[in-house]
This record gives structure tokens, sequence and C-alpha cells, in this order.
């Protein structure tokens, strides 16, 4: 078996090229890794190892840190440059829709829950009840009685 030869390392105090800078600036305005490898068309796993290229331990500490509050001001910011007709003229369902992502994107940041437990209950609750109607209805047939079978005298 040849071994094969590995890249040669970049030297860590170069020029970042280009697409290196464009992923620090969007990394540096609070984008999440996910939306930067949408914009960029790249990647997750190659975002990611630009930004450990670029910025220190620390610096990515921070940035992670950060990331909710960061998320949270872009929400309030967008909020904020909609005026009353720019509102009126969104369908209900962008309004909507844009506030909800924003909402939930933050509270994951934060480690909060964003599932809805009380629909989670109710279809546990209607499982539980669709399994007590079959049980029922299989214990009658095994006795012999058949409701769907009924012979007027």
């Amino acid at each position: 078996m040849a071994a094969q030869a590995s890249k040669p390392k970049r030297p860590p105090n170069r020029t970042p090229r280009p697409l290196e800078r464009q992923v620090a600036k969007l990394a540096s305005a609070g984008l999440p890794e996910r939306t930067i490898a949408k914009v960029t068309d790249l990647p997750k796993t190659t975002i990611n190892g630009i930004i450990h290229r670029i910025f220190t331990a620390e610096q990515i500490q921070t940035f992670k840190s950060t990331e909710a509050d960061t998320l949270a001001e872009k929400r309030a910011m967008i909020l904020n440059t909609l005026d009353l007709d720019d509102i009126k003229c969104m369908a209900p369902r962008d309004r909507a829709m844009t506030y909800g992502i924003f909402y939930d994107k933050e509270r994951l940041e934060r480690g909060q829950s964003t599932a809805n437990v009380a629909s989670l209950h109710a279809d546990i609750a209607e499982i539980k009840r669709l399994k007590e109607v079959d049980n029922s209805s299989q214990q009658a047939n095994l006795c012999g009685h058949n409701p769907d079978n009924i012979i007027d005298a």
C-alpha cells in the first residue's frame, strides 16, 4: 500500500482568502453556521473548518455564548424596521412564520423547549382511547358478541 500524501497545512498567519473573509463577516454578524453554509453554498463542515481556522478558540466561544442574544437582536431589528404599512402588506402567514422562526431559533439557542407539550399530551390521550376501543371490540368478538351482526328477534 502506498501512503497517501497529506495536504500541507496553511500557515496560521496568512491573509484570509475572499471566501474566508465572507464567512468571517457573516459569522461576526451573528449568523449560525447552518445559515452561512446556505448563503455560501458550502457544506456546514467546511464553514466550521473556516471559522476554526480564522477565529481563536476564545473568539469562537464568545460567539457561541452570545449567539442567542444576537439572534434576538436581529429579530428585534427586523420587527422594528417594519412599519404599519409594511405589516399590512404582508400576508398574515408570512408575519406569523417570520416571528415564529426567530422565536424558535432564540429558544433553541437558549436551550429551551420549542415543543408544544399540550399537543403531545392530547395525541397520547387519543391513542390510548383508540387502543381501549379496539381492545373492547376484540374482547366482545371473543365472547361471541358481534355488534355488527345483530338479529332482531
